[in-house]
């Protein structure tokens, strides 16, 4: 495979780039095809797929020295053919060091992810898997090579991922108080633009939360801000401020507009969000877990909930899913102690899910931080964040690590 053999006509990149910044990206994509096939071509690589919002073709656009440049980073997926667990790993760095050599070149980040060909016909119904389907670009490889996922609507999608989904966006909240704890007044603009950044996209994460609760959620990001705008929330908290904040932040996908939120007390803005989603929060798992929940029960109805489990058709995934509840015993074990109790056989990330609102919540009562030390394996309840940021990058984001030496933050 070539990349000159492959090229095709990729469409649009963003929503307000011109035809000067869309040339540009063009350019980066025929960059990054090059390296990656050069890096792989002794392997069996079949597509490079392009994610995220310039995959959707919404990618955001920032004015620099009165220029349009992309802003996000690039998301992308290395396809190939049989991928055994030993070289998988090979390929994975290989990846990560391609993501650290081309920021340098092209100013923009690149995120790689590496995937085996023989997963797409049974990926389960994740917002992931979702946006891969249904809002991508092939870069180089057969234009079709994902018609083999399974045909999902919104609603196929599983609210517990949907709750993973918010976890993982507010996470970058709880990343925003480490840089406020470690930083103080001495804010830099960097910081600021972080922090915002983040919030961003937090904000967008609870809206998806509800419109995926509503199954009403849509794999484009103008789409699903059309549809934020009259959405029924009915018993939704705060709904007004939650349609307001989703509008606004998508837009600032689009095209950000620092200025205006550099202006903001951000601490005081950030406490009056947390306020907003609090109950936001408690809504979206009462409709997931199907109870009516306060805070105060929300930890026991969490343990005993049992979640819908994808459907496979391959006896390999089949055997993957039949084996992963006592994977999550071993390592659950190995983190927590090997104490019997009904949190073992579950996610790690469902213990993430209990964590976190003690992290972002202030108002929260105390005897649900007290609870939480089987599940941090600590004493210490009134120090919530780094346990919860360490367990996260255990449990949750391999590459967090990078993220904190990227933010120069410590834990």
């Amino acid at each position: 495979m070539t990349r000159r053999e492959e090229e095709k006509d990729w469409g649009r990149f963003t929503v307000y780039g011109n035809d000067e910044v869309e040339e540009v990206i063009c350019k980066q994509m025929r960059y990054v095809a090059d390296k990656v096939i050069d890096r792989f071509v002794s392997e069996n690589l079949v597509a490079l797929i392009l994610l995220g919002g310039y995959g959707r073709g919404e990618g955001g656009v920032v004015e620099r020295q009165g220029r349009l440049m992309p802003h996000n980073n690039f998301d992308f997926c290395l396809i190939f053919d049989g991928v055994p667990i030993s070289k998988r790993y090979q390929l994975e760095a290989a990846a990560h060091e391609l993501s650290i050599e081309l920021p340098k070149k092209l100013g923009v980040g690149c995120d790689f992810s590496v995937l085996d060909s023989a997963y797409l016909r049974d990926a389960p119904p994740f917002v992931i898997w979702f946006d891969m389907k249904y809002a991508h670009k092939v870069i180089i490889g057969d234009s079709r090579i994902l018609e083999s996922m399974p045909e999902r609507t919104a609603s196929d999608i599983l609210l517990a991922d949907a709750a993973r989904l918010l976890l993982n966006r507010g996470t970058l909240l709880a990343i925003n108080e480490l840089i406020f704890k470690q930083r103080g007044e001495n804010l830099t603009v960097s910081d600021k633009e972080t922090i915002i950044k983040h919030t961003v996209k937090g904000i967008i994460g609870y809206g998806d939360a509800v419109l995926l609760a509503k199954g009403k959620y849509h794999q484009s990001y103008v789409e699903k801000a059309r549809r934020f705008k009259s959405v029924d929330l009915t018993g939704v908290p705060n709904k007004a401020k939650l349609r307001q904040l989703y509008g606004t932040a998508a837009e600032f996908r689009f095209k950000p507009d620092y200025e205006t939120y550099l202006k903001k007390d951000l601490l005081k803005w950030r406490g009056e969000l947390v306020e907003a989603f609090e109950p936001i929060h408690l809504w979206f798992e009462s409709v997931r877990l199907g109870k009516n929940l306060t805070w105060e029960g929300y930890l026991e109805t969490l343990s005993e909930h049992r979640e819908a489990r994808p459907v496979f058709s391959s006896s390999k995934q089949k055997l993957k899913a039949a084996i992963k509840p006592f994977y999550f015993f071993l390592k659950n074990s190995i983190k927590f102690g090997p104490w019997l109790n009904r949190w073992q056989f579950r996610h790690p990330k469902d213990r993430l899910l209990a964590i976190f609102p003690a992290v972002i919540y202030p108002n929260l009562p105390m005897f649900y931080k007290k609870q939480l030390s089987k599940l941090t394996g600590s004493r210490d309840t009134e120090n919530m964040l780094p346990i919860f940021l360490r367990l996260w990058g255990e449990l949750g984001d391999s590459n967090f690590l990078h993220v904190l030496n990227k933010l120069k933050l410590t834990l």
